[in-house]
């Protein structure tokens, strides 16, 4: 077990850090690569380039093996963090369509429009109706107690205004060219 480490990889809002621990979790060396800031033509919204992430991550990783006497074949294990909410739309060939959209981004789905009558009834019907009348509570009670507005993010309605910008992707994806 002596001179054997973990990697840990951490992709933050604002760098990237490559790290070695030994066995023991003491921190041994360390690498940092800053991003570069979001950025986007539409109020709100907030990008970042994919491939700066893995530029990143690659250039953090390279200068924590040229800063260091460690090798690369005494990592035992690797492990990832990343920050949460961003997404990358991706082809069949794992290329980025476009631009990462990143947590910050203030796009939003439209909210839930009110049950329908016939499906509160429907509910009823099937028993779930305070089952589904539970989730809306407690969904609510988010909303009061840690103060952030709950929304879905990224789950866009057809005719949602994002869709409209992406229509070229859309129509490849569909094509089967994407």
């Amino acid at each position: 077990m002596a001179n054997e480490y973990l990697l840990s990889i951490d992709n933050g809002t604002q760098s990237v850090r490559a790290l070695l621990f030994d066995l023991k979790g003491h921190l041994v060396a360390k690498s940092q690569v800053h991003l570069n800031a979001y950025f986007s033509d539409h109020p709100g919204w907030a990008e970042h380039d994919p491939l700066g992430y893995w530029q990143a991550v690659c250039q953090a990783c390279q200068r924590l093996w040229a800063d260091n006497h460690i090798p690369k074949s005494a990592i035992k294990g690797v492990a990832v963090t990343t920050q949460r909410g961003t997404m990358i739309n991706l082809d069949k060939h794992g290329n980025p369509l476009r631009p990462a959209i990143v947590w910050l981004d203030q796009r939003q789905a439209q909210a839930a429009p009110e049950i329908k009558w016939w499906w509160r009834a429907a509910f009823k019907l099937a028993r779930v109706d305070e089952t589904i009348r539970y989730f809306q509570r407690e969904a609510d009670e988010v909303k009061k107690t840690d103060g952030l507005e709950f929304v879905e993010r990224f789950q866009l309605a057809p005719d949602h205004p994002e869709l409209d910008c992406q229509r070229d992707h859309q129509q490849r994806i569909v094509a089967g060219q994407a």
